[in-house]
């Protein structure tokens, strides 16, 4: 069972000086519901958003689709709020591309979040020579998301449910899965998070952002498949806490 060392740290509450703001992106397929039971665990001054990836709740198609993780991005900037505060991006699985983008483009306006966590989230040279869940026919892909889990079982066992949600799941899989990266490298700290039995993206996947991203704090494994996180907010949250206040601490 992964652990904390709490001798290295204090109350995270005397250490940040002014209430970080962190925004919480959620997986293709998902929604911010992913992140609800988070809240408690975090301290009460911190201002945590689960943010809701455009058009996933009720999509439109018959709207221009958001069909890249800039697109995506572009958009959720207008969500993410202001504040004082050291701004920091969490993203699980496809959230963490996201996160990457809406990264680059924060630092393209001149306001670089403070950190960055990844979670079940290839690095893009591995994605590259991935079989892709994009590629798949429908049966295959709602038999694969079924095992993956994260979708509502609704939306996977509903013909008609599916044929409404379907085509914004496939696009945002394919997003992810056919990402390059970075246009440019993002110097910002960042730590990986994964599942010891993900089979979808195993720990040997998740190496290798340290050529996309600024310092890197470490990979950090959980007991767990693709969705470890739902069965350990707590330690999760803690170790954002920590990674966080390194990336925030004044060097020396």
């Amino acid at each position: 069972m992964p652990g904390i060392n709490h001798s290295q740290w204090r109350d995270p509450v005397r250490l940040v000086e002014n209430p970080p703001v962190l925004c919480l992106l959620h997986h293709a397929g998902g929604s911010a519901a992913l992140y609800t039971h988070w809240q408690p665990h975090f301290p009460a001054h911190w201002s945590v958003h689960c943010l809701e990836l455009p058009d996933r709740a009720r999509p439109d198609n018959r709207a221009a689709p958001l069909s890249t993780p800039g697109q995506l991005a572009k958009r959720l900037l207008e969500k993410i709020p202001n504040g004082d505060g050291p701004l920091a991006l969490f993203g699980h699985s496809m959230g963490a591309v996201v996160a990457c983008e809406v990264a680059q483009q924060l630092v393209q306006r001149g306001r670089p979040p403070a950190w960055i966590g990844l979670s079940s989230c290839a690095a893009p040279q591995v994605l590259s020579t991935r079989d892709h869940l994009h590629e798949l026919s429908d049966t295959e892909l709602r038999a694969a998301l079924h095992s993956l889990g994260g979708t509502p079982k609704e939306v996977l066992n509903d013909l008609e449910l599916w044929e409404s949600f379907g085509p914004a799941i496939r696009r945002d899989l394919k997003a992810a899965e056919t990402w390059q990266g970075p246009s440019t490298r993002i110097d910002v700290p960042f730590s990986v998070f994964g599942g010891c039995d993900d089979q979808n993206t195993p720990p040997s996947h998740l190496h290798g952002w340290e050529r996309h991203l600024g310092t890197f704090l470490g990979v950090r494994i959980y007991p767990g498949d693709h969705f470890y996180l739902t069965a350990w907010a707590d330690l999760l949250v803690q170790q954002i806490q920590l990674d966080l206040l390194t990336s925030t601490r004044p060097h020396t």
